[in-house]
């Protein structure tokens, strides 16, 4: 799996890492918004088939990608879960693997497009493993 599927994935295990006796909801709603967001990420990337379609999508992109951000702070936020709320999120574990590598496989597709790479400079310079090589 690559890195930043990998950093995902970790993150939801951290905030695994936990105590008892809580109501798994918030938990399995933060993971749900995540899987959500990589669908949304890749329904918007798997449009983009030249430089007019890119150019068409980054706004959207940019807007898509703040809210996948805020996404991830309010799950860094939560508590450790119990280990019951562990087992709960263990059974979404694999499809929030699909939807990064999904979304991935779109960040590689798009690359190799003119005026690809440049698409996903902003991401890269900050240094987020999504974008990375």
């Amino acid at each position: 799996m690559p890195r930043n599927g990998m950093v995902a994935i970790g993150l939801l295990l951290v905030c695994l890492a936990g105590c008892g006796g809580q109501d798994p909801t918030p938990y399995v709603n933060a993971l749900r918004e995540q899987q959500m967001a990589y669908v949304e990420m890749s329904k918007l990337l798997s449009a983009i088939s030249d430089e007019k379609t890119m150019a068409d999508a980054k706004s959207a992109f940019q807007a898509k990608f703040q809210t996948f951000e805020e996404i991830a702070d309010r799950a860094k936020k939560l508590p450790p879960p119990a280990d019951a709320t562990k087992a709960e999120l263990e059974k979404h574990r694999a499809g929030l693997a699909r939807n990064i590598e999904t979304v991935r496989e779109h960040i590689r597709r798009i690359r190799r497009i003119p005026g690809g790479e440049a698409f996903f400079d902003e991401y890269r310079k900050q240094g987020i493993s999504l974008f990375q090589d």
